[in-house]
């Protein structure tokens, strides 16, 4: 099944799989081994696992059985949706997470963007509040009546 549009465009492979792959799989799915499938198939144990190593190749899978479930579910109809495609939602930014430990959350569960934001918080508010602090100290020596000088 290709994709039309401007991706590029994709083929699936299991139409690259032939008739002897695909009943090799099948094979496979019904937990047979090499010499099972040889001796069923009239060929030899090597052959058939040449021939498994192809569908495994064409398919992408990491091993024989692997081949043989995708193959499984692509004949059933089912679409494959594997994790390693899947792209995670990216975490929330905004509200956010206090960088202490609270009754609801005990547990630290921030990631680098909230440290980075935590971290420019307190960049530009700690020299704001002492210097507020400063001024707020100088216009209390000046109310009492104390010479700054």
């Amino acid at each position: 099944m290709a994709r039309s549009g401007p991706s590029a465009t994709v083929e699936d492979p299991f139409t690259k799989l032939n008739d002897r792959h695909r009943l090799y799989l099948w094979h496979v799915t019904q937990n047979r081994k090499s010499k099972e499938i040889a001796k069923i198939e009239g060929v030899s144990p090597r052959a058939v696992d040449k021939i498994l190593l192809q569908a495994k190749d064409i398919l992408g899978a990491a091993d024989r059985f692997e081949a043989a479930r995708m193959f499984s579910l692509h004949a059933s109809g089912v679409e494959g949706f594997y994790p390693g495609t899947i792209l995670p939602s990216p975490p929330e930014l905004w509200p956010l997470p206090s960088p202490l430990p609270t009754a609801e959350g005990r547990m630290n569960w921030q990631n680098w963007r909230h440290l980075t934001v935590w971290t420019a918080i307190i960049a530009i508010a700690a020299p704001l509040t002492v210097g507020t602090a400063a001024l707020l100290l100088f216009v209390l020596s000046l109310l009492i009546g104390a010479n700054p000088q």
